[in-house]
């Protein structure tokens, strides 16, 4: 198996067009399988509040998906937290009693990172039981594929509320099987093959063989060093792992592209060791989806690459493949310039520090000479895109050029933040112009390709930057939904 998993739910909800796209693009490359990652942005039918205002995908939508899915020969597989990951489910005012721990914030009140938190289920609820199942009932029959991953990741808070005691009698490990296993009964009465991620059970190795045999345990980790530790796991025993790496797009304005190859590079050789059932590549959306997915897409087409073959290296030969692969042809010192680009995302969230407000001190330790060097790989970046402005490639040259413009504000921030300019300059007043006028390029660009959900948080946070300061501890003043 060869897959990506998308996010559709911290922000950016496609098109219907849109995923098309994306879905021939994949098959170009040699997937078999595409997940959409959903939270709440799927309109069920026995719960309208659960999508309200989230421009949701639609039972339609999953089914004209799964079926050009289909002829393309990739197998669209659902992928919905039911477990973790809840927070705007379990913040509605008609099932917050049913979280673990119970928030008293609405969720569009709540900054990015307590949303992406999210709450987990109070598992030894009936009531919550009953919701998870209607969601799955609903949910998993509109997919032809025979898995199903019901997330199960990041359960922050479990135990840690309403059955602390029954933690500090039985462990969390126990509560935590106790409703993977429940789960897995659930997509066994629709035919499905659970799929789950790894991380939790992690920590509780000696309860893995309690999780029915034929569930499939993915394992994830981003970093160039992560290492999948279920695949050599004596308690993994003959069950499939997926090895999950990823793209390292999220809070990123480009991809820190050094940190992501390196990365799939090694989950593709421990993969191949370690006889794992296949490789998902992840492209996550925290902090509000910023990030362009199409600018994803060369750590994409190299995941597909050096699983289909492992011996291959990040040669000249491959960078003209990968960029004949996303942009359609090779303009010479193009990929070097992105490669430059993507430098400061290796280790740091670039977008976290373009939106921050301008009194705060920035994160990357920029100097005046890296600043420029910045900008003017943008630049160059920015320069060849016209070359593939064509119907088939125009999000691709779109989305490149939104991330390229914002690079540039990002290296005019950093510089002006170095100059120690005052804040009623006329220097800080020209920016804010410039990001004024590039919020409405975002948003014309999300509008043609995306559904309306969450854009304007992005636009609110990148106005708020321009105001006057404010602790990053405060949340971004969201619109209400």
């Amino acid at each position: 198996m060869l897959g990506v998993s998308l996010d559709v739910t911290r922000g950016r909800v496609p098109k219907l067009d849109t995923l098309f796209w994306y879905v021939d693009r994949l098959s170009a490359m040699g997937f078999d399988q595409l997940q959409l990652y959903v939270e709440h942005t799927f309109a069920f039918a026995f719960n309208a509040d659960i999508s309200s205002n989230c421009s949701p995908l639609t039972a339609d939508d999953i089914t004209q998906l799964d079926a050009h899915c289909r002829m393309q020969g990739i197998e669209l597989t659902p992928s919905i937290a039911a477990f973790g990951h809840m927070g705007r489910i379990l913040s509605l005012p008609q099932f917050r009693h049913l979280a673990e721990v119970e928030s008293d914030t609405p969720w569009s009140n709540q900054p990015w990172p307590t949303r992406m938190r999210g709450l987990t289920l109070d598992t030894r609820n009936p009531e919550a039981m009953r919701l998870v199942e209607s969601m799955l009932d609903e949910y998993l029959p509109l997919f032809s594929s025979p898995y199903a991953n019901i997330g199960g990741d990041e359960t922050h808070d479990l135990g840690r509320g309403r059955n602390r005691t029954y933690v500090g009698q039985h462990g969390r490990g126990r509560l935590y099987v106790e409703h993977l296993k429940f789960l897995a009964g659930v997509c066994m009465r629709h035919g499905k093959r659970m799929m789950f991620w790894g991380d939790i059970i992690r920590n509780h190795p000696e309860l893995l063989p309690e999780i029915p045999d034929d569930a499939i345990l993915l394992d994830w980790g981003y970093e160039a060093d992560s290492e999948f530790p279920a695949l050599t796991s004596v308690a993994r025993r003959d069950r499939d792992v997926i090895v999950c790496p990823g793209v390292s797009s999220w809070n990123r304005i480009v991809p820190g592209f050094h940190n992501a190859f390196t990365n799939i590079t090694h989950a593709v050789t421990a993969a191949r060791t370690h006889d794992a059932a296949g490789l998902m590549v992840t492209d996550w959306g925290d902090h509000g989806h910023f990030n362009m997915p199409t600018c994803s897409l060369p750590a994409i087409a190299y995941a597909a690459m050096s699983y289909q073959n492992p011996e291959i290296r990040l040669d000249a030969s491959t960078i003209s493949d990968i960029e004949r692969s996303v942009f359609g042809k090779i303009v010479p010192g193009r990929f070097d310039a992105i490669m430059q680009l993507a430098t400061p995302g290796d280790r740091h969230h670039t977008w976290c520090d373009l939106y921050a407000p301008i009194g705060e001190p920035h994160a990357i330790p920029w100097t005046m000479q890296l600043i420029e060097q910045h900008a003017a790989a943008a630049r160059s970046v920015l320069d060849t895109l016209s070359d593939c402005a064509d119907t088939e490639n125009k999000i691709v040259a779109d989305e490149w050029q939104i991330a390229c413009k914002a690079s540039i504000l990002l290296a005019e921030k950093s510089r002006l933040l170095e100059s120690d300019a005052p804040p009623d300059s006329s220097e800080w007043k020209s920016f804010a112009a410039r990001v004024h006028a590039f919020s409405d390029e975002y948003a014309a660009v999300w509008r043609r390709y995306y559904r309306p959900n969450r854009l304007e948080d992005i636009r609110a946070i990148l106005q708020n930057m321009l105001t006057s300061p404010v602790s990053s501890t405060q949340r971004p003043d969201f619109p209400s939904s």
